[in-house]
């Protein structure tokens, strides 16, 4: 009973197209034949547009530059100036190619009565003038942050400096060191505006497109100067760091130290949050569940006077307080007979008993030394580092 049906009919069937089947012109069209071009593509020929704009402009104010820079030859004779001036009335105009230098003698008590002569004629038969400005030379004048900062108080809210001598050693000493690490990088800003840009990263967290605009960069070299200059800023200032001796440590000790004479460090942990990293391993690793976010964590290590002498690698936020503790290598540092104060949060009884070290843990604000290291800490959770800002 199936044979007399037709497969014609059939759903299932696949159609062919016959020999002389012409194929239709409305095609779709492909993802590179569309008539609109994707957003990217639009602020690339954007930009593209913009550098020869300003390229142009700039080759245009070096030429009038260097035709300001006339021979003493030249300046014996009048200069040429071209104007278009338009006429309310008949809407009369004097093309740019003429020039107006031809028209004047060189007789100079000829050249004032003409000038006179035509200012009574404009004032007399015009009403209204326009004169083209070129806007180049506006453009071309560019103040960075450097060029507002004129005072001790300006650097140090800006970078947290106390003094503009202070930046400008830096500035030595980074060129210095850069001179024996033969940099061949070539940058758009000088060693001194790149140490401000970074320290006003630190100090303030400005984003990237904020700083782009102080510094008359864009916001990708911005970044690029951060990541660069900070790498800089840390050869320089780890030398700072220094593990003082027992004795020295005894010359200076505070007089509420009197009974804790054996205290060689204070040891505390400073944590500050940072953006939420890609990676989901990273992700792990610096969430803190006491702080709720992803953070790093450093152990920092301050004398009885207040000076900071030890910095612990950075670990992630997940780490605790006593595996800092034992992977940061300060017990190598200690002598056997000296002394360790912490608050409670470090569980290191039986580290500090197998490398005969005392341990020191007081009440909080007794002793002044949980005072001295408390401040460096406070100081720096007051520059906002690390934070989600581009």
């Amino acid at each position: 009973m199936f044979h007399n049906v037709k497969q014609s009919n059939s759903p299932f069937r696949r159609v062919k197209l016959k020999l002389c089947a012409i194929p239709s012109q409305n095609l779709p069209k492909r993802l590179f034949e569309r008539p609109t071009p994707s957003p990217l593509k639009i602020k690339r020929v954007q930009r593209a547009e913009r550098a020869t704009r300003r390229d142009l402009m700039l080759k245009c104010v070096k030429e009038d530059n260097l035709e300001s820079k006339i021979s003493p030859e030249r300046n014996n004779t009048p200069s040429i100036v071209r104007r278009k001036i338009y006429f309310s009335s008949e809407h009369k105009e004097v093309p740019e190619e003429e020039c107006l230098c031809e028209h004047l003698p060189l007789d100079d008590t000829a050249v004032e009565q003409n000038t006179e002569s035509s200012v009574t004629a404009v004032d007399t038969t015009s009403k209204d003038i326009g004169i083209q400005v070129d806007p180049a030379e506006f453009l071309a004048i560019n103040i960075t942050l450097m060029d507002l900062i004129k005072s001790d108080s300006d650097i140090n809210s800006f970078t947290g400096l106390s003094k503009i001598e202070f930046l400008k050693d830096i500035t030595k000493i980074s060129n210095i060191l850069m001179a024996k690490l033969q940099y061949n990088i070539q940058f758009s800003l000088d060693t001194e505006m790149r140490i401000c840009l970074t320290l006003c990263k630190l100090k303030l967290n400005m984003s990237y497109k904020s700083l782009s605009v102080l510094f008359g960069i864009s916001d990708t070299s911005c970044k690029n100067y951060f990541i660069e200059t900070i790498n800089l800023l840390f050869l320089i200032f780890k030398s700072m760091i220094v593990w003082p001796s027992k004795s020295n440590i005894e010359k200076n000790l505070p007089s509420c130290f009197t009974n804790y004479k054996e205290t060689r460090v204070i040891l505390d942990c400073f944590e500050t949050t940072i953006e939420k990293p890609k990676c989901l391993n990273c992700r792990i690793r610096t969430y803190s569940h006491y702080k709720g976010n992803n953070t790093i964590k450093l152990m920092v290590g301050i004398a009885p006077d207040g000076l900071i002498t030890f910095l612990s690698s950075v670990y992630g936020g997940r780490a605790s307080d006593k595996f800092i503790f034992v992977n940061s290598g300060i017990l190598d540092k200690c002598t056997e007979g000296d002394a360790i104060m912490v608050d409670k949060g470090f569980l290191i009884e039986q580290e500090c008993i197998d490398s005969g070290v005392k341990l020191f843990r007081p009440p909080f604000l007794v002793i002044c030394g949980v005072v001295n290291i408390s401040r460096p800490i406070i100081s720096e959770k007051g520059f906002n580092i690390g934070r989600n800002e581009d």
